[in-house]
C-alpha cells in the first residue's frame, strides 16, 4: 500500500457505514494528517500538500453521516448543499456511495488517494459542526 497513513481514518469510515457513530472522528483524521505530515517533513522538506476535491467530499460526507449517527437531523447537516435539484435522500446516497467506493479501493491499494496523491495529501477539514 503506497499510502497506509489513513487507514485508521477509512477503518472509521467504514463502520460509520454499518451504522456505528465514531465520537473522535475528527482526531483521528488529525491524527492520520499528523503522521504523513511528519514521515514526509523529514525527507523533503518543500514537499508540496494539497487539499483535493475528492478527499473534501470523503471528508465531508463521513464527517456529515457521521453527525446523523451522534443524533443530528439529516436536514440540519445537509442545509447547505440541499436543493430543489438535488432532494436529502440523493445527496444522501451520493455520499455513502463515494465513502464505500472509497473504503473499498482503499482496502485493496487502489484508492484514489492512493493513486494520485501517494504521499502528498491531506485529508479535509470538517467543515461541519
Amino acid at each position: 500500500m503506497k499510502n497506509n497513513f489513513f487507514g485508521p481514518y477509512f477503518f472509521a469510515i467504514s463502520k460509520i457505514l454499518k451504522g456505528e457513530p465514531i465520537k473522535d472522528l475528527e482526531k483521528i483524521r488529525l491524527r492520520c494528517n499528523e503522521s504523513f505530515y511528519l514521515a514526509g517533513k523529514n525527507k523533503i522538506s518543500k514537499r508540496v500538500h494539497s487539499f483535493d476535491k475528492i478527499a473534501l467530499q470523503i471528508s465531508y460526507f463521513a464527517n456529515a453521516e457521521n453527525l446523523i449517527l451522534l443524533g443530528r437531523k439529516p436536514c440540519d447537516v445537509y442545509k447547505d448543499i440541499l436543493s430543489e435539484d438535488m432532494p436529502l435522500d440523493d445527496i444522501r446516497d451520493l455520499g455513502r456511495i463515494l465513502l464505500e467506493q472509497e473504503v473499498l479501493a482503499y482496502k485493496s491499494g487502489e484508492s484514489f488517494i492512493q493513486k494520485y496523491f501517494p504521499g502528498d495529501i491531506f485529508l479535509g477539514e470538517n467543515f461541519l459542526s
